[in-house]
C-alpha cells in the first residue's frame, strides 16, 4: 500500500517598518560637539520593524561595536520606561506597548575626526515567537559620518608680525593711537563668523574692527564676518594698537593673546575649535649717546 503524506513549510514574514524605523543618521557629526556634549546625542538612526508572524523582538549591536553608542529603548517620541532590550513590542497597533530602539552617541563621545562609524545591529524574534511563519533574525547596518574639522585660513589681511620696534619717548607722546601693524583675518570653510578676544599685557593697546583699510561700524568684537569673497562691505578684521601716548618702559616686551571663536552662529559639523595667536610687541631701549671723537668736557681756563 501507497501512503501520500505532505508537509507544508510556512513562509517566513517579512520585516517590515512599523512606523519609526530609521537607517539614515543626521549626520555629518562635529567630533568637537560629541566630545562636549554633557548628555547622549541622537543619531537620527531607528530600528522599529517586526513581522506579523512575531511582534515580540530582541535587539543588540553586535561585532564590538564603538565603546561610545548606546542604544535606547523608546515608546513613541520618549524614553522608555522599560530599559530592556529584550522582548521588545514592536507593533504599530498595540497602542502604548508599541516601542523601538534608538542609537545615540554617549556624553563626551571620543570620535574622530573624518572618521565612518560603522555600526551592526542584529534583531532576534524572541523566544516566545513560535508560529511557523517567524523569521530569521535581521541584520541591520548603520554608519555615521565624523566631520573633518576645517582649518583656519587667512582671508587676506592677516598679519603676525609688528612694526616695531617702538620708541617709548616717541610713544609717550604720541596725540594719536599707533598702528602695530598686526591683524587678524582669518576664518574656516565651516564658519566664516568670528569672535575674537585679546589678552595679556593689554593695558596700552586696543583691538579695533577693520573694513579694509578704514575702521569698521559696528564695532563689536563679536560675530565679525571674515571672509574676502563676502559680497559687499561685510568682510571684517581686526587689528592692534597701541594707545595714544602710551605708557610704557624702554626694553619692554608686551606679550600678547588673540583668541579666535567660532560664533555661536555656526553650526556646520566642520567648525573646529578657537584659534589662539601669540602677538609680541617690542619696546626698543633708548642709544646711549657716545663720544665721536672731539667731545670735551673740560674748559681751557681760568680765564683772564
Amino acid at each position: 500500500m501507497t501512503v501520500s503524506w505532505n508537509l507544508t513549510i510556512a513562509t517566513a514574514a517579512a520585516w517590515t517598518n512599523q512606523g519609526s524605523d530609521d537607517s539614515t543618521s543626521d549626520g555629518p557629526f562635529s567630533p568637537l560637539v560629541l566630545a562636549g556634549a554633557g548628555s547622549r546625542s541622537a543619531t537620527g538612526l531607528a530600528f522599529h520593524q517586526s513581522s506579523t508572524a512575531c511582534r515580540q523582538i530582541d535587539v543588540a549591536l553586535v561585532n564590538s561595536p564603538p565603546s561610545y553608542v548606546e542604544l535606547v529603548r523608546y515608546q513613541g517620541s520618549s524614553a522608555s520606561a522599560s530599559t530592556g532590550l529584550n522582548n521588545i513590542t514592536m507593533d504599530s497597533g498595540a497602542g502604548t506597548n508599541n516601542h523601538h530602539v534608538r542609537l545615540f552617541f554617549k556624553a563626551n563621545a571620543g570620535v574622530t575626526a573624518g572618521s565612518t562609524v560603522n555600526v551592526t545591529l542584529v534583531a532576534t524574534p524572541n523566544s516566545s515567537c513560535t508560529a511557523a511563519a517567524t523569521p530569521a533574525p535581521l541584520t541591520v547596518a548603520w554608519n555615521m559620518t565624523i566631520a573633518e574639522t576645517s582649518g583656519w585660513v587667512n582671508q587676506g589681511s592677516d598679519v603676525a608680525a609688528s612694526n616695531g620696534p617702538y620708541s617709548a619717548l616717541t610713544l609717550a607722546v604720541a596725540t594719536q593711537r599707533t598702528d602695530t601693524g598686526l591683524a587678524f583675518h582669518r576664518s574656516v570653510e565651516g564658519c566664516r563668523q568670528i569672535d575674537v578676544a585679546l589678552s595679556g599685557d593689554t593695558g596700552q593697546v586696543e583691538l579695533l574692527r577693520y573694513q579694509g583699510s578704514n575702521a569698521a561700524t559696528p564695532t563689536s568684537l563679536s560675530n565679525i564676518t571674515m571672509h574676502s569673497a563676502a559680497t559687499g562691505s561685510n568682510d571684517h578684521h581686526v587689528k592692534l594698537f597701541l594707545k595714544a601716548r602710551a605708557a610704557v618702559n624702554q626694553g619692554d616686551v608686551l606679550d600678547l593673546t588673540i583668541v579666535a571663536t567660532p560664533n555661536s552662529s555656526c553650526t556646520d559639523a566642520r567648525t573646529p575649535v578657537p584659534l589662539t595667536v601669540s602677538w609680541n610687541l617690542t619696546i626698543a631701549t633708548a642709544a646711549a649717546w657716545t663720544n665721536q671723537g672731539s667731545d670735551d668736557s673740560t674748559s681751557d681756563g681760568p680765564f683772564s
